[in-house]
């Protein structure tokens, strides 16, 4: 089995980019074919009349017996022609062809994988057939496999690499990487992969099984979604003309010691400001906290490793430090030139400062508040209390902006209290942007718009995120709701202005 897979997936790999090239494999007269076009599956054959693309449209009831028969009969037998003839003869949405077509692919590559052993031809169509199925990328067609087979040798170098640093990279663009459908755990982890530095911290910060990651990890890997490479704990590499190692990007000149300092002495500030509490990091106290002090010493630290002054290094990993040091110094600013800000950071440091007499006292860092404040949150959004929720996931969200949960729970609890309501599209549109995948994040909004009377704003955020599940059967119902709510009122009722909800 895994050699004449291995196979397929080699074949696979090698020939997808070209024009219309086709893979048939035969098993005891048994066979299924793929047609790709440039790393797309444009069309799909099989000997099992169950598992045709026009089988499976009757099946789902888009079309009818009489229109399939009918179809068979102009075709004279040939299938390309009968799936052709069916969809140009009346309309279906892209949807409904792209959900069809990709069930007739996995039941085909379902079959096949059940197949010990199989033949493999490869060839070239000839003869210009057009193709009017909606085309699945080759990432789809691989997870599909892979989601169920991984080559050995490729489980065994990953697992090489699981508890290693290693550098993750995703390597399709988001506006690409959302045409493929992905389960809700795949979506959540393709969304975090990258914010570790080992694959194996990732099952302290997702409620997902360590089996179940490794193994859709091994799929994002092997379906060419992700890319890993082990990474040196050395930042610099030191190469000689004998050898062919490069410098890491950004560092043209191995001999540049005034570079290496200055990444060095940067680290090492940066790192010192993050043991300090926000107070601490402009030498102030709760006590004597003063406003023209904060500010001068704000101003102090901005300017002394503003980017411009390092500009003629041209280093990325010191533009990354600079980055870094940057969002630390404004958060912590940003925090306690507001009062209620202050305020509350100020009460949550003292709760995880308060230490027996015995203990040295304990620094609190932002991270640990934030979280506080969110999970303080979270227990009043389930509990319904969404008035008080606001201001805890508030101050979670001002410390850890950049948190997609925050944001979300922020605008769900928003969207539930009149008060907040026209502050809740801002944050669930952060929570969005900054996790693409999270289907949740989407129903809320779209739900938010339905209740403004906003429906047109409403189906394009559902749509968004059926991208990602087009059978989220939620989704499905609120988008039918919404196509009978406009299919009955008149032009005027739902053009004119922005509803209630968003009045100013």
């Amino acid at each position: 089995m895994s050699a004449s897979l291995d196979n397929l997936i080699e074949s696979v790999r090698k020939n997808c980019n070209k024009a219309n090239f086709v893979l048939k494999l035969e098993k005891d007269g048994d066979w299924r074919e793929f047609i790709f076009d440039r790393r797309k599956v444009v069309h799909i054959d099989t000997s099992e009349v169950r598992e045709k693309f026009s089988s499976l449209l009757m099946a789902e009831n888009l079309i009818s017996k009489e229109e399939l028969f009918e179809a068979i009969k102009k075709a004279k037998g040939n299938s390309y022609e009968v799936d052709n003839i069916i969809l140009n003869s009346r309309e279906f949405s892209k949807l409904e062809i792209y959900k069809i077509f990709r069930k007739q692919m996995k039941y085909v590559v379902a079959d096949i994988l059940l197949w010990e052993d199989f033949s493999i031809k490869e060839s070239n169509l000839k003869g210009g057939i057009k193709f009017v199925k909606y085309p699945i990328r080759i990432e789809d067609f691989y997870m599909t496999i892979f989601r169920k087979y991984i080559p050995p040798e490729k489980k065994e170098k990953f697992l090489s690499l699981y508890n290693e640093k290693v550098e993750v990279k995703v390597r399709l663009p988001f506006n690409e990487l959302k045409k493929i459908p992905m389960t809700k755990d795949e979506s959540i982890l393709i969304g975090n992969v990258s914010n570790f530095s080992r694959l194996s911290d990732i099952k302290n910060f997702v409620k997902i099984p360590e089996e179940k990651i490794i193994n859709i990890l091994l799929a994002f890997w092997c379906s060419e979604i992700i890319d890993l490479k082990k990474s040196s704990n050395v930042s610099f590499k030191i190469t000689t003309p004998d050898t062919e190692e490069n410098l890491n990007e950004g560092v043209e000149d191995k001999d540049n010691e005034e570079l290496r300092e200055k990444i060095e002495s940067l680290r090492s500030f940066y790192e010192d400001l993050r043991s300090k509490n926000y107070f601490e990091v402009f030498d102030l106290t709760p006590e004597d906290f003063d406003m023209g002090k904060l500010k001068k010493r704000y101003l102090e630290i901005v300017r002394n490793y503003h980017p411009d002054k390092f500009a003629k290094f041209n280093s990325e990993e010191l533009n990354n430090l600079l980055e870094d040091l940057s969002n630390y110094i404004n958060t912590a600013y940003e925090t306690l030139k507001d009062d209620d800000a202050r305020h509350e950071y100020e009460n949550n440091l003292a709760k995880y400062s308060a230490k027996s007499s015995s203990e040295k006292e304990k620094k609190e860092t932002p991270d640990k508040v934030a979280k506080e404040s969110f999970e303080r949150g979270r227990m009043l959004v389930n509990a319904k209390n969404y008035a008080e929720a606001v201001s805890y996931l508030k101050a979670a969200v001002r410390i850890k902006p950049d948190n997609a949960e925050y944001n979300a729970y922020l605008g769900y609890a928003m969207s539930k209290t009149s008060q907040f309501r026209r502050e809740a599209e801002k944050y669930l549109l952060k929570a969005i942007e900054l996790a693409p995948m999270q289907i949740n994040y989407y129903i809320h909004l779209g739900r938010l718009y339905k209740e403004a009377k906003l429906y047109n704003k409403a189906l394009r955020i559902f749509q968004e995120g059926l991208a990602w599940d087009n059978t989220n059967n939620i989704i499905l119902k609120e988008i039918n709701e919404i196509n009978e709510i406009l299919g009955n009122k008149k032009k005027k009722g739902f053009l004119g202005g922005l509803g209630k909800l968003f009045k100013k």
